[in-house]
């Protein structure tokens, strides 16, 4: 869709900044010890900008213009291409060989499940043969995340159930699968309480609207 024809921001509705980095902050320790991370749906480059703190190398795959203007201000590399487009060209599939992790945030709701498989198939083929991924998404079993979260992005095309990711990601040579559902933001007093008192009638479909599906080749 050409969101600039009906003049509407697709992405208004985006949290802050400083909320983001430490969101994708939490996700560095998986990646201790690669030598090289490939972050798939980059965007403004804000994990690798968290990589780069602990002196692990990245790059991102966009091609957002104005994400890749705005993450290269601050040193990160890219290469600018769409993620399929990335793993069908030469280039690509040399860069992707030499990194042993990925990392893809909030990419998958935009896919449909046959883009999902590709996207599996094309990691699990074309990275490292060590390489370890985490995908991030949201958690249908949470109510906020089918209504709010599926909802709120006009660009969203489905969720994925954890376990059924985990196998798919299976069916396509991961040998081992992780998964967990979490909260990806801080929250201040109030939330707090109040999500200690949904908890107790919504148990795990309130205030769980994220998980991370962590695969190894």
């Amino acid at each position: 869709m050409d969101f600039a024809k009906y003049h509407f921001n697709p992405f208004q509705f985006t949290p802050g900044e400083d909320l983001l980095l430490d969101a994708h902050a939490r996700h560095v320790p998986f990646f201790r010890g690669c030598r090289q991370v490939l972050d798939l749906g980059a965007g403004r480059g804000l994990f690798l900008r968290e990589l780069a703190k602990v002196s692990i190398r990245g790059i991102g795959v966009e091609n957002h213009a104005e994400s890749i203007e705005s993450g290269r201000s601050h040193d990160v590399r890219y290469f600018e291409a769409d993620m399929f487009e990335f793993f069908s060209r030469p280039d690509g599939r040399e860069l992707a060989a030499s990194c042993d992790g990925v990392y893809c945030c909030f990419v998958l709701e935009h896919l449909d499940p046959k883009q999902v498989f590709e996207l599996l198939r094309a990691i699990k083929e074309h990275c490292a043969p060590n390489v370890r991924c985490r995908f991030i998404t949201h958690n249908p079993e949470d109510i906020d995340a089918l209504g709010t979260c599926l909802y709120g992005d006009l660009t969203h095309k489905r969720l994925y159930v954890p376990s059924v990711l985990a196998a798919m990601a299976r069916s396509q040579g991961f040998v081992r699968t992780e998964f967990a559902t979490f909260l990806g933001m801080k929250l201040g007093k109030k939330d707090t309480l109040r999500r200690m008192w949904d908890r107790l009638f919504w148990g795990k479909h309130k205030w769980r609207p994220n998980f991370y599906l962590d695969c190894f080749a």
